[in-house]
């Protein structure tokens, strides 16, 4: 996926406001070493450092350009913060991190299993871990919308064996697999949190720089973009009117690592699979 880092700086006030209904939930303790996991633009990296000021924090992100954002948004934090290009299924941090954080981005990621047996890798015994992203049900408005446009003609060539890369989990599931893995004191939750948008404007631009991103990037041209926008924004109005509600369905983990087991105590920080900032 082809992010635009300063068009979701721009319109994520929402994943911010759920990032900080999240960071208040973190129990508290000494962490020295703190992973954000999926650090985007860097908003909520800005209120970990803040929140949390002896710890050393690597924002870990796959997308080159999110990472341009959040390091001018980061500079004031530059002596406690590490910005790594890498994706969760492949980077191999070999530190033990006290608290992994992560909000609004595990939905993007297929595959579960080998992201939660990761995250399990890398914190130390006894660390948390702390996330929520999209669960069962999540936007299913535009889960009836987006096949309808990928099907229209101008756009039909280049959704040919496309599927979205999502992942929305259901609590039961995602229960039974941080326990197979080895997490304990397991918590799992699912909420709704329908988000209304005052004008077309702002759900079109909130829509072009987060939900239609996957969908997007399919296509060569800001023409071709300009327009594929255009007509999601015509069929939704066709489907459901002029309200603009994002149904959004939001599942909430807190999961912990063993406290008796070994651990690494090592405080470099290094990426094989994946370019260190």
């Amino acid at each position: 996926m082809r992010w635009d880092g300063e068009g979701y700086h721009r319109v994520a006030t929402v994943q911010e406001r759920w990032g900080l209904q999240l960071l208040r939930q973190v129990p508290r303790a000494h962490y020295l070493r703190i992973l954000d996991a999926g650090c985007g633009s860097g908003r909520l990296t800005a209120h970990l450092l803040r929140k949390f000021p002896e710890a050393h924090v690597i924002g870990l992100d796959v997308s080159g350009e999110m990472l341009e954002q959040a390091r001018r948004n980061l500079r004031r934090f530059q002596r406690r913060l590490k910005l790594v290009e890498g994706d969760l299924l492949t980077a191999k941090p070999e530190p033990k991190f006290e608290l992994v954080f992560s909000n609004a981005v595990f939905h993007w990621i297929r595959d579960h299993t080998r992201l939660f047996q990761n995250i399990h890798r890398w914190l130390a015994p006894g660390g948390r871990l702390v996330a929520q992203y999209g669960g069962a049900g999540n936007l299913r408005r535009i889960a009836t919308l987006t096949p309808l446009l990928s099907k229209l003609s101008l756009f039909r060539r280049h959704f040919r064996d496309f599927r979205r890369p999502l992942n929305y989990a259901a609590p039961s599931a995602t229960r039974m697999l941080l326990r197979e893995i080895g997490f304990q004191e397991i918590q799992v939750r699912l909420h709704k949190a329908p988000t209304r948008f005052s004008t077309r404007s702002r759900f079109r631009d909130f829509v072009r720089n987060v939900i239609l991103v996957p969908d997007l990037s399919q296509l060569p041209t800001t023409d071709l973009k300009d327009a594929y926008v255009e007509s999601f924004l015509a069929l939704y109005e066709k489907n459901f009117g002029c309200r603009y509600v994002l149904d959004y369905v939001r599942l909430t983990i807190h999961a912990q690592r063993h406290a008796g087991e070994p651990g690494i105590q090592n405080p470099e920080f290094r990426i094989q699979d994946g370019r260190q900032e």
